[in-house]
């Protein structure tokens, strides 16, 4: 879900190489290119879960980081049952079939919605599927680096009928080379 639109990236340039680098600072320099971590996102993370209800808690995390005085933004934070009244959910939450309804369409109608109601403009779309373009993953993965750190920017992984809210990321070796 994204207040602007995405924005082509590759991986980040790294000037110098971690043998460059003497001492302690070597140490430093290579967790500083390799690991991010947002705070204000991971604040901005529903808690507690409901059982099942990772799609909605995302869409609602990822809302407050970018419209809500807890992220970026100047709205009240919405909660998983504010967000579920306004989308039209009445009955109780243990009572919402989240695993029948939470599929990729509904996450992002569901960002939409919110947006319309408290008239924000914001965008919601599938970043990247490794069925569905030419764009390989070490591409989508150098954009992505690049897009958390943007704040008009938030995530929502999908895999196998899970959702996340992903708040950084950390650049592992497939193998060790020194």
């Amino acid at each position: 879900v994204y207040k602007r639109q995405m924005q082509e990236g590759t991986l980040p340039p790294i000037n110098k190489s971690v043998s460059d680098i003497a001492g302690p600072e070597a140490v430093s320099f290579d967790v500083e290119s390799r690991k991010y971590f947002d705070l204000k996102r991971w604040e901005c993370i529903c808690r507690p879960q409901y059982s099942s209800s990772c799609g909605i808690t995302t869409v609602v995390a990822c809302w407050n980081y970018l419209f809500s005085v807890q992220g970026n933004g100047q709205l009240p934070c919405l909660t998983v049952p504010e967000a579920l009244k306004m989308l039209g959910y009445q009955q109780e939450i243990k009572k919402i079939p989240f695993f029948d309804i939470a599929i990729n369409h509904n996450i992002m109608k569901w960002f939409r919605r919110l947006c319309e109601l408290h008239k924000v403009k914001g965008e919601a779309r599938i970043y990247w599927k490794n069925t569905m373009t030419d764009v390989k993953s070490i591409d989508m993965l150098g954009s992505y680096m690049k897009d958390i750190r943007n704040e008009n920017k938030s995530f929502i992984y999908h895999c196998y009928k899970h959702y996340l809210t992903p708040i950084g990321y950390e650049v592992t070796p497939v193998s060790y080379t020194h």
